[in-house]
């Protein structure tokens, strides 16, 4: 079959699972038109004789000034609009992940749609982590929201929970959703788990990883667990950048007990710490997707801290190792867990994360997970 696939990502968790899949639907026998920045780093570049490559311009990464950003952009969105509007030449099926920002993304769905394109729309959350309108204007971005997910053909999620709010809150057919997990994206392997002392929050810094309680939950600790420390690493959220601030507030009141690498973090960087690290901190209370860091965990034979919702939960079910934080997610909450993780043996978390991450390594083959986009984008077109 011929297809289209387009995203804006191009670098960290997101632009790895993009190319990922780009690799492997083309392997799957995919005639695949890929239209995206180049990757970084340039390994993990999609490269396959049933790959037509269309290469789009990079974010800036917020470089510049003001004004540049905004020219920058704006050519952004106008040129990655022409190139969907001319690949529709080659293929009527468009795979859609991590598109431009929502009312760019409402406005190319538009186009896409009156030159009879039929959109297979891979939706990560069915809401946003944070929502980016001001709060007079939520109705119009959830408005907006749901067009997009009206405007598809079909759409993929990837879990239970995520299918069951785009049912629930958006009034999205059953039959319209499919369930396809996050595949996996190994990063070296960081060897076994050290028993260091140090826990890692890693990723985009946002709300609902609980890192304010996690921070807190440290502090509650005094002189208990005194070798603990907690790695702080990855970029504040891009439309709530003051909770972090909250945060470094926290953190600077015993700096010793942490260590923070704001930013977004290089790929070499990402072993560094994982290898450093004897679990991961995902403490969500309310969850839907399917979390890259997690897979990313797995992977690395690091067991998480996690309540288990969403498509964490699931993760757990297929092998992952997990202690868990019980609910409501608060400071003693996640003390608690700190202390439940370090009275275990470290030898068997070891043995329970190796498990792990050998079950989970054939649950998110990318290979499985491409022939089931396949089979939908194909009933879609």
């Amino acid at each position: 079959m011929k297809a289209c696939y387009y995203t804006t990502a191009w670098r960290g968790g997101e632009g790895w699972y993009a190319f990922a899949l780009a690799q492997a639907l083309a392997e799957a026998g995919v005639d695949l038109c890929f239209i995206a920045a180049p990757v970084q780093p340039a390994d993990r570049e999609a490269n396959h004789p049933n790959i037509d490559r269309r290469r789009l311009l990079a974010g800036t990464g917020g470089r510049g000034s003001t004004a540049y950003r905004a020219i920058m952009n704006l050519y952004r969105v106008v040129h990655s609009t022409a190139v969907l509007l001319w690949a529709r030449l080659t293929a009527r099926t468009f795979l859609v992940t991590h598109p431009a920002w929502l009312l760019v993304t409402f406005i190319q769905f538009c186009l896409l749609r009156l030159v009879g394109a039929r959109i297979v729309y891979i939706v990560h959350d069915a809401k946003p982590h944070a929502w980016s309108f001001p709060d007079r204007f939520r109705r119009l971005e959830e408005w907006l929201l749901l067009q997009t997910y009206r405007m598809s053909a079909h759409l993929i999620v990837l879990t239970k929970t995520a299918k069951n709010d785009l049912i629930n809150h958006f009034n999205i057919a059953p039959d319209k959703i499919d369930v396809v997990p996050h595949g996996a994206f190994p990063s070296g392997d960081p060897g076994p788990i050290p028993g260091s002392g140090k826990l890692l929050v890693f990723g985009m810094l946002r709300r609902n990883k609980r890192i304010k309680e996690t921070i807190e939950a440290v502090l509650s600790l005094g002189d208990d667990l005194p070798d603990l420390k907690l790695i702080v690493a990855g970029s504040p959220h891009a439309d709530d950048r003051v909770y972090w601030d909250e945060c470094a507030a926290l953190v600077a009141s015993r700096p010793e007990r942490f260590i923070t690498e704001i930013g977004f973090v290089e790929e070499a960087r990402v072993g560094e710490l994982f290898a450093m690290s004897d679990a991961i901190l995902l403490p969500y209370e309310e969850f839907s997707s399917q979390s890259g860091v997690a897979v990313l965990a797995s992977l690395a034979r690091r067991p998480i801290m996690s309540t288990g919702v969403g498509g964490i939960g699931e993760l757990i079910e297929h092998g992952l190792a997990c202690q868990r934080v019980s609910i409501p997610v608060t400071a003693h909450s996640i003390a608690d867990a700190f202390r439940q993780f370090y009275a275990r043996p470290m030898d068997e978390w070891r043995n329970h994360a190796d498990a792990g991450s050998a079950a989970l390594g054939h649950y998110l083959s990318w290979s499985r997970i491409a022939e089931e986009i396949k089979q939908v984008a194909a009933g879609a077109g």
